[in-house]
């Protein structure tokens, strides 16, 4: 039995592109990169056209996301415009105060071949109940490491009870004492 790698079908739709490539055959992302020169203004936004048709295997889908360089020394994101079999074309928002100049054949994005599946809408009468969190992870004890780094059991209460019996909290309260708070 065989197995075949599924290829990424990349089509040149004029002379100037550079066809997506990444940095070793493990990577999973593609750089993609400008087909044209172009300036993106100060805290502005711009079109940036590869020239390539791109067409993802079968039970793929295409995902543009930011490059980190640009990302973090440049503050720009990114958007797909489009990921279609016409065209890849990549919004660039810049966040900066400076234009940011993009040369052709500069790397802009990164296309990422993300796995999906096709399910069966099935309508159905009722839902299955919900797990919820407290039900999917309720044990009776919650582990926690005490400052001596010596690993007990804490007991916990039923949730939604605040406080039992000596003293134990309840599933709820810890749960919400665990949240980050907002600035």
């Amino acid at each position: 039995m065989s197995f075949t790698t599924p290829a990424l079908q990349v089509q040149r739709l004029s002379m100037q592109p550079v066809l997506p490539g990444t940095s070793s055959l493990q990577a999973s992302d593609y750089t993609l990169h400008s087909a044209y020169d172009l300036v993106v203004s100060a805290h502005g936004k711009a079109l940036v056209r590869t020239d390539c048709a791109i067409s993802a295997p079968p039970g793929f889908r295409l995902g543009v996301f930011a490059l980190p360089g640009l990302a973090w020394v440049h503050h720009v994101s990114v958007s797909a415009a489009s990921t279609d079999r016409r065209g890849v074309a990549v919004v660039l928002f810049n966040h900066s105060d400076t234009p940011l100049d993009i040369a052709a054949g500069a790397a802009i994005a990164l296309l990422v071949l993300e796995r999906v599946g096709a399910l069966v809408v099935q309508e159905v009468q009722q839902l299955p109940k919900e797990v919820t969190d407290d039900e999917a992870a309720s044990p009776a004890a919650v582990e926690c490491t005490s400052r001596k780094s010596a690993t007990h059991q804490v007991p916990v209460c039923p949730v939604g009870t605040k406080k039992c019996r000596r003293g134990r909290r309840s599933a709820a309260g810890l749960e919400k004492r665990r949240r980050p708070r907002g600035d």
